[in-house]
């Protein structure tokens, strides 16, 4: 998460320079759009990676008989719902990380500027 989070805002900053009249000029737009866009990111990344891994693992808990193996469960998921059946749900896990991981970097940038000044 972090590094795709620190990527992303790499690139962002390096475009923000660029378009910049006056190079010390730093307007707090600029990082909040670079936070939250950095933090959806992330979370987009994040949870189209493991989704399919969350979605088993649920399965797996639910399962309704005390045999079920991955094998067993994995198979199932393939073969009533396709690889689709693997993302469901994705929007609003993406959606809730994004949210999450946007505070939290935030609250991180914050801290970090504000232990800097000190």
């Amino acid at each position: 998460w972090w590094s795709i989070y620190g990527g992303t805002q790499h690139v962002l900053d390096r475009y923000w320079i660029s378009t910049r009249r006056n190079p010390q000029e730093e307007v707090m737009f600029q990082r909040v759009v670079t936070q939250v866009v950095s933090g959806t990111c992330a979370a987009l990344v994040a949870a189209t990676l493991t989704q399919p891994l969350d979605v088993t693992r649920t399965r797996l808990q639910v399962a309704h008989t005390e045999n079920a193996s991955l094998t067993q469960i994995v198979s199932d998921l393939k073969a009533s719902s396709g690889l689709r059946g693997f993302y469901r749900g994705l929007g609003p896990r993406i959606l809730h990380m994004s949210v999450w991981g946007t505070v939290l970097s935030s609250a991180y940038e914050l801290l970090r500027h504000v232990s800097r000044a000190t």
